[in-house]
């Protein structure tokens, strides 16, 4: 059986896509919330159950804490750095 998974996103706010979908992100914060999520989906698909992932804001400082746990160790550090990395760069 093939366990390899897909996960595709269109990331953009061009175009006149909102009438044609409600759901398709337009203001910039949109758009990076959605680049965020999409992040968060393709690195909870990568640990595939052998670990979670945690994406949440402070509750006493103006950042937003990302955790992964898993079984190997570099697999974690990979799939942090990553979600940290998608976060800067939205936060920017």
């Amino acid at each position: 059986m093939n366990q390899n998974i897909i996960i595709t996103c269109a990331v953009t706010g061009a175009g006149d896509t909102v009438g044609k979908n409600p759901h398709i992100p337009v203001t910039p914060r949109q758009i990076a919330d959605a680049a965020i999520q999409a992040a968060l989906a393709e690195v909870e698909a990568r640990m595939s159950g052998r670990g979670r992932v945690l994406l949440r804001a402070s509750g006493t400082e103006p950042l937003l804490r990302v955790m992964v746990e898993g079984e190997d160790r570099q697999q974690v550090l990979a799939c942090a750095e990553e979600l940290a990395s998608v976060v800067r760069v939205a936060a920017s």
